[in-house]
């Protein structure tokens, strides 16, 4: 865990005139402790086996608590399924997300960003952040579909 990244989670909470309760500070360690997707039950649960003590509310309000301020995006993968994943220290990539087993593949391309921005100038369009999100299916998924 980078300690210049928790002070910045705890002077976060500070500015937002909350406390930096341990319920908080171990989300915000158990969120940052991999660099995988996750969803807000998935930490929930991760830490209820570890036997943390924090209860699923606190986990969703810091969620996005850490969402609002950058620590943490949102990466909706489907009709209801929201994954998060953290956003410090990684730089930006896209989706592949298997609409059968849920699997997500991050992939960076230089001609896809290339081709975004200029579909941006085309309309005199100022991005401010994008996401693109591929679905289909898995090599694993497509192998056991045939």
């Amino acid at each position: 865990m980078d300690k210049t990244l928790l002070e910045k989670f705890k002077d976060t909470l500070h500015t937002n005139g909350m406390k930096c309760t341990p319920a908080r500070l171990l989300i915000f360690k158990e969120v940052y402790s991999s660099s995988e997707h996750f969803d807000a039950d998935e930490i929930y649960f991760r830490m209820r086996r570890e036997k943390k003590a924090v209860s699923r509310a606190t986990v969703y309000r810091t969620l996005d608590l850490l969402v609002e301020n950058g620590f943490v995006s949102r990466v909706n993968v489907g009709a209801s399924q929201v994954h998060f994943e953290n956003t410090l220290a990684q730089e930006h990539h896209e989706h592949l997300v298997c609409t059968q087993c849920g699997k997500i593949i991050e992939f960076s391309d230089k001609v896809i960003e290339k081709q975004q921005n200029l579909i941006c100038e085309e309309h005199d369009f100022f991005p401010t952040k994008h996401n693109l999100i591929i679905f289909g299916l898995c090599d694993k998924c497509r192998k056991r579909n045939n």
